[in-house]
């Protein structure tokens, strides 16, 4: 756990500093390389096609791509990139994808099919709702849906199905915890590799199961996606503590995240109280130097 003077330094630079860290984290690399990257974690790219000179390119980085609420969306559901249309790369993707208009917004799918475009500006709300927008027009789970149904339960259409409907924001706890209930003939490897997949949430039974077993799971997975999905695991049980007003869930899933991804939880602890204290109109520094914070809890249940 950070000091409170650390913490309070922490929410001293989120409330004054640059407010830009909050928002998109663009991919630095080339379009290509995104591509790849999308089609590896099987998530949509987001591409940013714009040029220097046009007034509503510089209003959306400076205005909208900074907000906190668009960052937290873009980032845990698509592959973001920025496009100078006139430099190098820009110019290599024009050639596939033609821009007539600046700002252009795409957004494609691992094999570089056109999900959904855009052309002009766009306000916070009116991104996030193009957002998801392409995440139900790229919804996968259908497919994967109609063989559950039909009775299939192997290895590779559960891992498949699960990974559709988390893409798709739709719910997987309860089949992922039915799924294992039934304790399927998969390797350990295997088990560990769903668990991680499963666990969604920060509060669920399948997150615990992620902390007991870390070690294990980061020996078959790399490190840096083990505290990817965990770090979006306890962003959205913040989300849900923000919208139940819970502050005892804040915390529990503050300390999850000292134990799943520990180099990074002072700076997500910082952040998750500055969303949670913000959205009651409460001012994070005065809560932390006079002790004064809501009380308001209600249950929420576990899977």
């Amino acid at each position: 756990m950070m000091s409170k003077f650390y913490f309070f330094c922490c929410i001293f630079s989120l409330s004054f500093g640059d407010v830009s860290a909050q928002g998109i984290e663009f991919f630095h690399g080339t379009w290509k390389d995104a591509m790849a990257k999308a089609k590896a974690e099987d998530k949509i790219i987001f591409v940013d096609a714009f040029a220097k000179w046009c007034g509503p390119c510089k209003a959306m980085a400076k205005n909208v791509f900074t907000q906190d609420k668009v960052g937290k969306f873009f980032n845990s559901n698509f592959i973001n990139l920025k496009l100078d249309m006139e430099e190098e790369d820009g110019v290599s993707f024009g050639h596939k994808y033609p821009v007539s208009a600046y700002p252009t917004l795409f957004f494609l799918d691992g094999d570089g099919k056109v999900i959904k475009n855009v052309k002009g500006g766009q306000q916070p709300e009116g991104l996030i709702a193009l957002g998801e927008d392409a995440l139900k027009k790229n919804d996968k789970s259908g497919k994967y849906e109609e063989k559950y149904l039909a009775g299939d339960r192997s290895y590779d259409l559960m891992l498949s199905y699960v990974k559709a409907l988390n893409a798709a924001g739709k719910p997987s706890l309860k089949i992922s915890n039915e799924y294992l209930a039934s304790k399927p003939a998969i390797t350990e490897n295997q088990q560990l590799a769903f668990t991680l997949e499963a666990a969604v949430d920060a509060d669920s039974k399948l997150f615990e199961q992620v902390i007991v077993r870390k070690d294990k799971i980061i020996g078959i997975i790399d490190k840096e996606t083990f505290e990817k999905k965990c770090e979006a695991a306890c962003q959205n049980t913040v989300n849900k503590a923000v919208e139940y007003e819970m502050e005892s869930l804040l915390t529990e899933t503050i300390e999850k995240a000292e134990k799943t991804f520990p180099d990074k939880a002072d700076k997500f602890t910082a952040k998750a109280y500055m969303q949670y204290y913000k959205s009651f109109k409460m001012n994070p520094n005065t809560c932390l130097l006079t002790g004064h914070w809501p009380k308001k809890q209600i249950k929420i249940r576990k899977y």
